[in-house]
């Protein structure tokens, strides 16, 4: 599911306030959940402290990491999605955790990891933030004087956006562009294609992959490996093909982000860069 987001500058609350309106008329729609957003922790457990009616998510930004190495201005924020059962603190013994009730009532455990999979398929479309989304970074029960409370568990994720860059805006008014929106889309016998923020934008010719390519462990597809005159590419961690390698030329643009990435285009050819510093060329045919 891809979430527009306005240009503006990225910052936890654009985030927040996207994910919350997308998950919310999925939540409501699974036995009237709720979904709410708390401005720290605190206020999550707060709220969570009073035992719902019905199921429900809470989402929090939880900080975020500097990757100024990578790139002026970008950042690893922290997305948390607490998920509580409808008995609040009661301390309730064979609830349903792990099966349906009775009553048709889905397990705790089926609506954890329906939410997490949500979450992973959330794409928010904006020239700051990277496009590969969101990362799972595991679950947790939540625990509160090192005893697990309030039957919620903690699902944590990763996502990349870029701040304004203080060294070309001053003011704090222009969004950073993060250069991965060009990436392989699908794939046919002879060819992969490539799209440019969703739309169709061109094709690369495909060739078989070798069994020294190394597959990585990427979702989609993504480039895996290069040798000295061909990229491998991967799909969901399986080796799929190779496409051709040029040089990389004066001037072709850098990223900011780590591994292989598909930085720009031109008549000819789309740019290759990996780790920030540009790599490559790849023959680029009409869409």
């Amino acid at each position: 599911m891809k979430l527009l987001c306005a240009i503006l500058l990225m910052t936890s609350a654009t985030i927040l306030s996207a994910v919350e309106s997308s998950l919310a008329p999925l939540v409501l729609a699974d036995n009237c959940g709720l979904v709410s957003v708390a401005e720290a922790e605190e206020d999550a457990l707060q709220e969570l402290a009073q035992a719902p009616e019905r199921w429900r998510v809470i989402l929090s930004m939880d900080g975020d990491n500097n990757l100024e190495d990578l790139d002026t201005g970008l950042v690893e924020g922290r997305l948390v999605a607490f998920v509580q059962a409808p008995k609040g603190m009661e301390p309730v013994r064979n609830h349903n955790v792990a099966h349906e009730s009775i009553r048709g009532t889905p397990a705790f455990f089926t609506r954890l990891h329906w939410l997490i999979r949500k979450v992973r398929g959330l794409k928010l479309v904006a020239p700051d933030i990277d496009a590969k989304g969101f990362r799972y970074r595991g679950w947790e029960w939540l625990r509160y004087d090192g005893q697990a409370a309030f039957r919620t568990a903690k699902a944590n994720f990763d996502l990349i956006f870029a701040h304004d860059d203080p060294a070309t805006d001053p003011n704090g008014i222009a969004a950073m562009v993060l250069g991965t929106f060009y990436r392989i889309a699908a794939a046919e016998d002879v060819s992969y294609d490539i799209v440019l923020n969703g739309a169709a934008h061109g094709q690369i010719q495909r060739f078989l992959p070798g069994t020294e390519d190394n597959a990585g462990s990427a979702a989609d597809f993504a480039i895996a490996d290069s040798g000295a005159d061909f990229y491998a590419i991967a799909f969901n961690g399986a080796l799929h093909g190779r496409v051709q390698r040029d040089a990389a030329g004066d001037g072709d643009p850098r990223s900011s982000v780590m591994g292989y990435t598909l930085t720009g285009a031109a008549d000819e050819f789309y740019t290759v860069a990996l780790n920030g510093a540009p790599h490559g060329r790849i023959p680029r045919f009409l869409a």
